[in-house]
């Protein structure tokens, strides 16, 4: 038989472990919706409205501000949620590139040099990544 080490940690330190945990479920809900805003927009083979594509950079930005604000504000906490920070903070840079290749397609539209195939070999963001998660240990 054996033992498990237990750590408790501190009532304010759960509490923070708590909201912080709740705001990346929601942070990772609406990449989830952007992604699939984002893939629909790629899929549609056709051009975009400015206004469509800013909206969608707007949302990655304060998703972005959010991973900043919790790095510098929370450095030293648990490893795990630093893990779904990165994670998260990964898939928005693969989502804004995407992004701004849909972007650039609309320009080539614009000047009537546009090849709407160039879209099709461009790797799609799998939903189910949305979905993972990342476990840690304690450190003892």
């Amino acid at each position: 038989m054996s033992v498990t080490e237990v750590t408790t940690f501190s009532a304010p330190a759960r509490s923070f472990a708590q909201k912080v945990k709740s705001q990346l479920e929601k942070d990772r809900e609406t990449l989830t919706d952007l992604v699939a805003e984002v893939n629909a927009l790629s899929e549609a083979n056709e051009k975009k409205s400015g206004d469509e594509l800013e909206n969608i950079k707007k949302k990655f930005g304060t998703i972005e501000q959010t991973f900043a604000k919790y790095r510098t504000d929370h450095k030293n906490d648990h490893e795990g949620i630093q893990v779904k920070i990165d994670g998260l903070s990964a898939r928005l840079t693969n989502l804004t590139a995407r992004l701004d290749l849909v972007a650039s397609e609309n320009d080539l539209l614009d000047n009537g040099l546009g090849n709407t195939d160039s879209l099709k070999d461009v790797p799609k963001i799998k939903q189910s990544s949305a979905t993972k998660r990342t476990t840690s240990t304690p450190k003892k």
